[in-house]
């Protein structure tokens, strides 16, 4: 499980950058290469993409193996969900 936190640009492009290892090289896309390389299962989470002008979509690597989920309070951002959007309900209060 890949953790990104999707808050802004800067902190989606930090957090790529330090996935992969140090010999494949330091930025986002070469992170997104070494994942499309891997063939193998992995899992990107999205934490916190709720920055409707940012297009997360950009930062998906492009195979055909691995799993994206993102996690959101915009319900405007499920058009990046090709598959599933799934509403949660209301939070719990604590007591």
């Amino acid at each position: 499980i890949l953790y990104i936190d999707a808050t802004s640009e800067q902190t989606l492009e930090t957090d790529l950058q330090t996935i992969a290892p140090a010999m494949v090289g330091n930025s986002p896309q070469a992170t997104l290469r070494w994942l499309t390389r891997k063939q193998e299962e992995w899992l990107l989470f999205f934490d916190n993409a709720d920055d409707t002008k940012l297009d997360i979509s950009t930062f998906f690597p492009s195979c055909t193996f691995g799993n994206i989920l993102s996690t959101t309070h915009n319900q405007e951002l499920c058009t990046y969900a090709s598959m599933h959007c799934i509403q949660a309900g209301p939070r719990m209060t604590k007591f």
